[in-house]
């Protein structure tokens, strides 16, 4: 599990990344993008919230291709695992922040902290 810190690039934006995880019990990878938003009102006690997206723009192209050449260096035969599959529910399975029917195949092979990083 690693990140990229970028600049922040509208307002309201406070933290903006590209991450990635690597797996050792299947040779899959994931790589994302990252940020967390001001919300405006905040909700209760909490003033901002953390977006992924799998859909990279056109400036994290560049940095997530340098990424993925460095993955591919020091995991020979990883490849990317399509968010369609890693996104699904695994019944039955519980993790250490997912109940049974939550937890997804990208909590179960890579770590179910992955999306929860302030």
């Amino acid at each position: 599990m690693g990140a990229l810190w970028l600049p922040v690039r509208e307002p309201g934006e406070e933290q903006h990344e590209l991450g990635f995880v690597v797996s050792f019990v299947v040779p899959y990878y994931v790589v994302y993008s990252s940020r967390t938003v001001r919300l405006a009102p905040p909700i209760g006690l909490r003033d901002s919230k953390r977006e992924l997206s799998f859909e990279l723009s056109a400036c994290e192209l560049a940095f997530a291709t340098g990424i993925v050449e460095e993955i591919a260096g020091s995991f020979p035969g990883h490849g990317p695992m399509p968010p369609e599959v890693g996104n699904t529910i695994v019944p039955d399975v519980c993790t250490d922040l997912r109940a049974p029917g939550e937890a997804t195949l990208f909590d179960c092979l890579f770590s179910d902290s992955w999306t929860s990083r302030p």
